[in-house]
C-alpha cells in the first residue's frame, strides 16, 4: 500500500522520475505476484498473476531492460469488466 501512495504522490507531483517509478513498480509487481498465492478463486489468482508480471515488465522497461515479451492476454481496456 505504501508503494501505490508513493507511485500516487510522485505522478501527482507534476515531474516525473523514472528512477522513482521503476523501483514502485518492481515492488507493486512482486508483491502483486505473492498476493496471488492468497486468492481463494483460480480465476481470481491468474488474473492477479498476470496483473504483478505486468507491473514487473513495465518496470524492467523503464530500467532500460529493453523490449521485455508480454502474453498479450490481458484485456486493453477493463472498464467493459465488472
Amino acid at each position: 500500500m505504501v508503494d501505490m501512495q508513493a507511485l500516487k504522490a510522485h505522478f501527482g507531483g507534476g515531474t516525473l522520475d523514472v528512477n522513482v517509478i521503476a523501483p514502485l513498480l518492481a515492488r507493486l509487481g512482486t508483491n502483486t505476484t505473492q498476493a496471488a498465492n492468497f486468492a481463494e478463486n483460480v480465476n481470481t489468482a491468474t488474473r492477479i498473476t498476470k496483473l504483478g508480471e505486468v507491473l514487473s515488465a513495465v518496470a524492467q522497461q523503464l530500467q532500460g531492460g529493453g523490449s521485455v515479451e508480454v502474453d498479450g492476454s490481458l484485456p486493453q481496456d477493463y472498464s467493459s469488466h465488472s
